[in-house]
């Protein structure tokens, strides 16, 4: 596998561009809403359905992101007796949880697997984003952050996921699985490539711009601990589980690639609306995300070597 540290390493710069500019105050929150929102709701939906229109359906795309879910489940038990034993607080517990069992599968995965395999690993990207990091996090994850936080606002959020135009994007490409694409949708076709094109540098300046420094020597067990279960026990998990399936190679490395990802943003997000701990989360974030720079070749490489 051609895992490049210095493919990797020039899409985080980007990140790093962002935060260095939110340092100088030359960016906020403003602009990193404006980004998140132009990401969420017009280039993402664009990058997914041509990763998917034209790919061929096939069992392993049914097998992927089952394997994501059930690691995802795993993670969840493992993280709820850790809380137990080290006796957290239900805030702390909550995100705690949430950090080591979601992936930044989207806002990562995608411009680190395009990087890194090219287009041809988009599709498996969205099929593991989509369905097997997606739908458990915003109904399990979502039950979590309920059940150890609070949501004042009383929001139902369980149908945040079939509202979501990536997932939407998905159900279309559905129908174009297999297909050439149509002469008349061609110049809209075109017009989506112009538009995917934006994605990549606009999701890592949002993450740039969204990265925030937490208190380290306050909470660095529970940091500590969230960063080995998610950048290298995460992976593992991943990789003992596919090899009872005997994945072929492109789903294999894609699948492996997006347990390697750092701690989901939405972590945060969930930690906010729901009073989980915010600090915390923040922190794993941060760290989780910085330290993906080295853990996620390292990991890729050495579990895509067989």
């Amino acid at each position: 596998m051609s895992c490049c540290y210095e493919i990797i390493l020039s899409i985080f710069l980007m990140a790093g561009i962002g935060y260095f500019l939110k340092i100088l105050r030359f960016w906020g929150p403003a602009e990193g809403t404006v980004f998140s929102k132009t990401v969420l709701y017009v280039t993402l939906p664009c990058f997914i359905l041509l990763a998917l229109a034209g790919a061929k359906l096939t069992k392993e795309a049914f097998i992927v992101p089952i394997i994501f879910i059930f690691s995802s489940l795993l993670l969840c038990a493992i993280g709820y007796f850790i809380a137990r034993l080290l006796a957290l607080p239900r805030p702390s517990a909550g995100t705690f949880i949430l950090a080591i069992s979601f992936a930044n599968t989207g806002f990562l995965g995608y411009p680190v697997i395009q990087g890194v395999l090219g287009n041809k690993g988009l599709a498996w990207a969205a099929i593991v984003d989509q369905f097997g990091m997606a739908i458990p996090l915003n109904t399990l994850g979502i039950a979590i952050a309920t059940y150890y936080g609070k949501n004042e606002n009383g929001q139902n959020r369980f149908l945040t996921l079939f509202k979501s135009p990536p997932f939407i994007a998905c159900l279309l490409a559905l129908f174009l699985l297999g297909k050439p694409i149509p002469l008349y949708l061609r110049p809209l076709w075109r017009s989506m490539e112009l538009l995917r094109d934006a994605t990549v540098p606009l999701i890592m300046l949002f993450l740039g711009i969204s990265l925030r420094p937490s208190n380290f020597n306050k909470n660095w067990l529970i940091l500590t601990l969230a960063s080995l279960f998610k950048l290298f026990f995460h992976p593992l998990l991943v990789y003992s589980l596919s090899l009872r399936v005997g994945l072929s190679s492109l789903p294999l490395q894609v699948l492996i690639m997006q347990a390697c990802m750092p701690t989901a943003l939405m972590t945060v997000v969930f930690s906010e609306q729901f009073k989980l701990d915010l600090e915390l989360a923040t922190g794993i974030v941060f760290l989780t995300t910085l330290s993906s720079i080295f853990t996620i070749p390292f990991m890729s490489q050495v579990l895509s070597a067989r």
